[in-house]
């Protein structure tokens, strides 16, 4: 037994338990919030095929060494589904940042 709402709170992570052959739950991002898909309307399944904007809500820490190294934690929601789709688009000062 499982909740959409629960388990997919952003787009990306609702959108995600629905791609893969171990996450098919069925369930779908629709009127701004994770539900199963069958309880959507068509016409706002059609709409709503890609999620909003990354909202970053904390970087932490706020600064390191000029040499850089430092690990952050970025939190926030929408920030992708899958790890390739963040890869080379994270920069910090305009250097990228490996993820």
């Amino acid at each position: 037994v499982y909740k959409c709402e629960v388990m997919g709170a952003d787009c990306s992570a609702c959108s995600s338990l629905g791609e893969t052959e171990e996450f098919k739950y069925g369930c779908w991002w629709c009127d701004g919030q994770c539900a199963f898909k069958e309880w959507c309307e068509q016409e706002r399944l059609e709409r709503q095929l890609t999620c909003p904007k990354p909202n970053l809500e904390m970087i932490s820490p706020l600064n390191g060494p000029k040499e850089g190294g430092t690990f952050l934690t970025i939190t926030g929601s929408n920030l992708g589904r899958h790890r390739p789709q963040v890869d080379n688009s994270v920069t910090i000062g305009g250097k990228p940042c490996p993820v």
